[in-house]
C-alpha cells in the first residue's frame, strides 16, 4: 500500500509540472464548483506574487466564459485592473488552465511572470474542493 501512495503522490506530481502553453487559457472541466474554487485559489496565487493595486493583468484567451468571469470577478476583488488589449501598456499576461488529472483530482496551473505554478485539488464525497498538496513552481522558459 505505501509503494501505491508513493506512485500516486510521484505520477500526481509529474502531472502538476507539466508544460503550460501559453496560448492556453481556462478551464476544461464541466464543474462550476470546481471551477470556482480553483479560479479563486488562482487569483489569491496571482495577489501574493503581484502588486494588485499597481497591476493590470491581460487575460488572453475565453475558453470559458464562465470561469473566465469567475477569474476576471476574483482579480478585480483583489484589486487588479483587468484588459482585454492584447498591447496594454505596462499589462501584466496572465495565463491559467483547470483541468481534471483523475476522477477527483484536478490540476490548476498558473502562467505568470516566467513562472508556471501549479497545485492539486480534490473533489471530495460532499462535494467540497480542497487543495490536497502545495504550490508546484517551474521555470516557464
Amino acid at each position: 500500500m505505501k509503494i501505491f501512495n508513493t506512485l500516486s503522490v510521484l505520477t500526481i506530481g509529474l502531472s502538476l509540472t507539466a508544460c503550460a502553453t501559453s496560448s492556453v487559457n481556462g478551464s476544461y472541466v464541466d464543474n462550476s464548483n470546481v471551477n470556482s474554487v480553483i479560479a479563486k485559489d488562482l487569483a489569491s496565487k496571482a495577489a501574493d506574487i503581484l502588486p494588485a493595486a499597481q497591476t493590470t493583468i491581460f487575460l488572453e484567451d475565453k475558453s470559458s466564459e464562465t470561469n473566465q468571469t469567475v477569474m476576471d470577478v476574483t482579480l478585480r476583488e483583489y484589486g487588479f485592473g483587468i484588459t482585454q488589449q492584447k498591447n496594454a501598456e505596462g499589462a501584466v499576461k496572465l495565463n491559467y488552465v483547470i483541468d481534471q488529472v483523475y476522477a477527483d483530482v484536478y490540476r490548476g496551473q498558473l502562467l505568470l511572470n516566467g513562472k508556471n505554478y501549479s497545485r492539486a485539488y480534490q473533489l471530495k464525497d460532499d462535494l467540497s474542493v480542497s487543495s490536497i498538496g502545495s504550490w508546484s513552481v517551474k521555470d516557464s522558459y
